[in-house]
This record gives C-alpha cells, sequence and structure tokens, in this order.
C-alpha cells in the first residue's frame, strides 16, 4: 500500500465508481445508494469507515514510524532500543 487514492477505492464496491465528469451516472449511484435496504446501507457505512480508519492521520504516522524503526534496526547496530518518544496511536 502506497496510501494514495487508488489504495482508498480500491477498497471500495466497484460499483460504486462511476466515470470522472459523468453527472447522470453519479446521480443514478447516489439515487441506488439511497435506496438501499437498510442493513445493506448500514454494512456499507460500516466497511466504509473502516477503509477510511486506515487512512488516518495517527495510523499514517504510526506505520511510518513503524518503517522508520525497521530501518534503523536494519542501519545501526543496537537501534533495536532506538525510541522516537511518541507513538500517534497509544493513548
Amino acid at each position: 500500500m502506497n496510501g494514495g487514492p487508488s489504495d482508498i477505492l480500491q477498497q471500495k464496491p466497484p460499483q460504486l465508481l462511476v466515470p470522472c465528469g459523468n453527472v447522470a451516472e453519479f446521480a443514478a449511484t447516489l439515487v441506488c445508494l439511497l435506496s438501499l435496504p437498510a442493513q445493506d446501507y448500514r454494512a456499507l457505512s460500516h466497511t466504509s469507515i473502516q477503509s477510511a480508519d486506515g487512512f488516518s492521520w495517527p495510523r499514517i504516522a504510526h506505520d511510518a514510524i513503524e518503517i522508520f524503526r525497521q530501518h534503523l534496526r536494519g542501519a545501526i547496530p543496537g537501534s533495536d532500543r532506538v525510541s522516537l518518544g511518541c507513538d500517534p496511536l497509544k493513548k
């Protein structure tokens, strides 16, 4: 994962994607979403929230810190004890 828009969109059901600028298809997709049974809408909402959580700033910062730690451990002898002073996901 590189964290770009294509990663976000790959996690969405393909029927939610519409061609850029196609207003009619976008409107039809919105009508379809608003017409979903409540249970299906809740499931889609839950999936969307889970997908978005993977791209939150705390998650991105945490992942970046872990990558830095991994690189430091491999590049500097004894660096397995390196502390970067914070972990954005720990409260």
